[in-house]
């Protein structure tokens, strides 16, 4: 009886101790959190034919402490270029296809049951009557291939520097041309040869064309503009409207060089100490007025847009080195720096002033701007 009773408090002992880690017990089991749950103000995005910028909105349901999405697309037309805690921004290029085409925007987590997708289809444009594709772009060249929907139309393919037709007010299709008309028409007078002739053996295509482009621009904008014609004659017309894309050539690969740059005004005669850092080659300084469109005002950022800037800049200097007989070397060796360098300028007085400091670099074959711009700004006295 005595073993009994002990048995039987022996189990209540063991009744309290298991109620006891119950109680201890979360409300919630474990298996019961949920994962985190994204859901996109769009999963299905239809854009226009057109080139442009968007964002898309999202939530996290569940979220984790100190986490972040990761936002990635495999087609080159589509670029990611900002993720934040609530949306994703990309930018598209021109679809300048026959076809509608589509990219998927492939989105993930932490602890995501599965990887979120968000469809984006960019529209054909109406009525396309040519197909633009853009292969091998460097800083100077790169490859057009252009088809069209009837191999039997003879069409004028041309390449021009966005800068050239905007001098030149070349900016309606009835402009554009007259001017490209009345250059062939002189060179056939040149050539000796009837312009139909000339056009026909030299300048139109037909069906599928690949043409290579050399020696463009770095960080400069280009149009590629087609349009099919007909022979009358000895001469020929306009038979279809003007299409375009716009071809942008990058930057080269920036280096991160940066240079301290102490300034010494006295009067108009100022002096920079430059010295640089990361960086054991070439480097060249520019001043700008604050008149001048390259005067980046103060507090603003240098970017992409002025750095870009500032590269054509220095491919003007490169030219105007070259017009005057030096060969690029020489241009290189005459307009830049090497190592820390104390320079003296005269300069107009009683004028705000940017110096622009660069690092200069051979990259495809020509001395190019290799590295975000430094800035310092100036007055000068009487």
């Amino acid at each position: 009886m005595k073993i009994l009773r002990f048995t039987h408090l022996f189990m209540a002992a063991i009744a309290l101790i298991m109620a006891s880690c119950d109680s201890d017990t979360p409300d919630t089991p474990q298996n019961d959190i949920q994962n985190p749950v994204i859901t996109f103000e769009k999963s299905d995005v239809e854009l226009s034919h057109e080139a442009g910028s968007y964002t898309l909105n999202y939530t996290i349901s569940n979220p984790l402490a100190g986490a972040s999405i990761i936002a990635n697309c495999e087609e080159s037309w589509l670029t990611i270029t900002t993720i934040s805690d609530s949306s994703v921004s990309f930018n598209v290029e021109a679809n300048n296809t026959f076809d509608e085409r589509v990219a998927t925007i492939v989105v993930k987590y932490p602890k995501l049951d599965s990887p979120v997708n968000v469809t984006v289809r960019q529209a054909a444009p109406e009525n396309t009557i040519f197909s633009f594709d853009i292969q091998n772009l460097t800083t100077t060249s790169c490859t057009g291939i252009i088809t069209t929907q009837d191999d039997s139309m003879y069409y004028i393919a041309i390449l021009s520097d966005v800068e050239y037709l905007t001098n030149n007010n070349l900016l309606t299709e009835d402009a554009l041309f007259k001017d490209d008309y009345d250059y062939f028409a002189y060179e056939a007078s040149q050539a000796g040869m009837p312009l139909s002739d000339f056009v026909k053996s030299y300048v139109a295509k037909q069906g599928r064309c690949e043409m290579p482009w050399k020696n463009m621009t770095p960080a400069s904008t280009y149009v590629l503009y087609a349009y099919g014609i007909e022979f009358e004659g000895n001469s020929y017309k306009q038979a279809t409207p003007i299409q375009h894309m716009i071809i942008e050539t990058p930057l080269p690969k920036l280096y991160d060089a940066t240079f301290d740059i102490d300034i010494t005004v006295n009067g108009r005669n100022v002096s920079f100490d430059m010295t640089p850092h990361n960086w054991d080659g070439y480097y060249c300084i520019d001043f700008y007025s604050s008149s001048s469109s390259s005067y980046l005002p103060q507090g603003e950022a240098v970017d992409e847009e002025y750095t870009r800037r500032i590269a054509q800049n220095w491919i003007g200097t490169l030219i105007d080195g070259m017009d005057m007989g030096l060969d690029m070397e020489s241009v290189v060796a005459t307009y830049c720096f090497t190592g820390p360098t104390l320079y003296e300028y005269t300069l107009r007085g009683n004028v705000d002033y940017i110096a622009v400091v660069y690092a200069v670099e051979y990259y495809d074959d020509l001395p190019q701007l290799v590295s975000q711009p430094t800035v310092a700004y100036f007055t000068t006295g009487n």
